[in-house]
């Protein structure tokens, strides 16, 4: 067995390591990575405490509103977790969203405070994004998430996606959230990589795809199978908790390859293997 999946939780180690050889084969200037962010690549700065985007932006709007984002969460959530959410409601639920966070014109400033005093980015990110930029690999962010936060973050830990799709909120000039794009609406079942003109043309000279998400759906941000290797990060959101049997059977049945649990170092060992022989220190030309 390739000492690259130690680390992970696998269905098929014979079928994983064909699909790694052939990435091997293909060679590290084939390869992109896609990955989702909230949850992937962050986490809680406490055991237990893991949360996302729309979690810290609850702390910057007053109770009622509060009330009201779990009214709307829970709505769908159940929903999402039995794998029965359609993309006419994820489209709805996540526009309601953007409409009652953005009507509280917090400041852009005050986000980035609340992100940075309870979240971090996940073990081994870090080393995964500035892996990638040593070796030329790109790297593409497709979140159902908020831009702007993911800005910050990125900006925060010094890592540098080429590409960040996810929601846009609007800023006036004063620093204060004014509203959100609504042609930027981007929801957990409507991130299909292939939908994006620039990541289309990136596909079509970076063939070979490296994945990660954290829900099962994620699983479905970009078409293809010998050619995607599909990795989910397995961290249970504060207040949740999972099986372990019937998170992983879920899991492979999305179309995972691998799992893992709450750290991303696995990843940056198979990285480390795919662009062994890529000898480019120079960074991504696109």
């Amino acid at each position: 067995m390739l000492s690259t999946l130690d680390g992970f939780h696998f269905q098929n180690a014979e079928l994983v390591e064909t699909k790694l050889a052939s990435f091997i084969t293909a060679g590290p200037t084939k390869l992109h990575i896609v990955s989702d962010f909230d949850l992937t690549l962050t986490a809680g700065k406490h055991p237990g405490d893991n949360l996302g985007t729309w979690d810290v932006m609850d702390a910057l709007i007053p109770a009622e509103g509060v009330t009201r984002h779990t009214e709307i969460y829970q709505s769908f959530r159940p929903i999402e977790i039995a794998g029965q959410l359609t993309a006419e409601m994820a489209a709805e639920k996540w526009a309601e969203t953007l409409d009652l966070i953005t009507s509280y014109h917090m400041d852009i400033d005050d986000i980035k405070t609340a992100f940075l005093s309870v979240a971090t980015l996940r073990p081994g990110a870090k080393e995964l994004f500035d892996l990638s930029r040593r070796r030329g690999i790109p790297t593409v962010i497709l979140s159902s998430g908020i831009r702007n936060v993911i800005e910050i973050m990125a900006k925060h830990y010094d890592i540098q996606p080429d590409f960040i799709l996810s929601n846009d909120l609007s800023i006036d000039k004063t620093g204060h959230v004014n509203g959100w794009q609504r042609d930027s609406l981007i929801h957990i079942l409507n991130k299909h990589e292939m939908g994006h003109d620039e990541l289309a043309r990136l596909r079509a000279s970076h063939s070979r795809i490296l994945l990660l998400g954290d829900v099962p759906a994620d699983a479905d941000m970009v078409v293809g199978h010998d050619d995607v290797l599909r990795i989910r990060v397995l961290d249970p959101r504060r207040g949740e908790c999972h099986n372990l049997t019937a998170a992983l059977e879920a899991s492979f049945t999305a179309g995972y390859d691998l799992v893992t649990e709450h750290s991303l170092k696995p990843v940056v060992t198979i990285l480390e293997q795919l662009t062994s022989t890529a000898g480019n220190e120079n960074g991504v030309s696109i």
